[in-house]
């Protein structure tokens, strides 16, 4: 990429337009994918705790970083939510995971990856079965705007 385009968003901060997408990229393809990526040019990254590759892209990144092949300030990345920590209580909890395997000081954009709350069985748990055996998954009754408010109404900070 000769230059990077960016879209302005409503409270001044700069996207890249482009992003490097990392849904079922895993292992030494992954690192691969990212670090060329990075040598090209891309500056957004996007990945998802439902992923599961966010250990692998924080210790790329980190060694890039160190290379100094880029500079974290340089870099975009967007993470999401995922579906079993929509519960108000349990946003900070998903937080904290994408951010601590991502081996970062912050994260630019967390976005929810679905409004559908799933029942939180334990980190590891992301497609929680439905309680009466069937087809699906166990759903809480969890409103996306409540999961939203949390940290955007009432101010918390992680």
């Amino acid at each position: 990429m000769e230059k990077n385009t960016y879209i302005t968003l409503s409270n001044g901060q700069k996207i890249p337009s482009l992003a490097l997408g990392t849904w079922q990229a895993t292992g030494e393809k992954l690192r691969t994918a990212l670090r060329t990526a990075i040598k090209c040019g891309y500056r957004h990254i996007d990945t998802a705790y439902m992923y599961q590759n966010e250990t692998e892209i924080g210790q790329t990144l980190k060694e890039l970083i160190n290379e100094g092949a880029v500079k974290r300030e340089e870099l975009f990345i967007t993470t999401k939510l995922w579906s079993t920590f929509n519960q108000p209580g349990k946003v900070e909890d998903g937080f904290m995971l994408s951010l601590k395997a991502l081996q970062l000081d912050y994260i630019d954009l967390y976005l929810m990856h679905t409004p559908t709350a799933f029942k939180y069985i334990d980190d590891k748990t992301l497609m929680p079965p439905a309680e009466d055996g069937g087809p699906g998954f166990a759903l809480e009754d969890v409103h996306y705007i409540d999961t939203w408010k949390v940290h955007i109404i009432e101010g918390i900070s992680f």
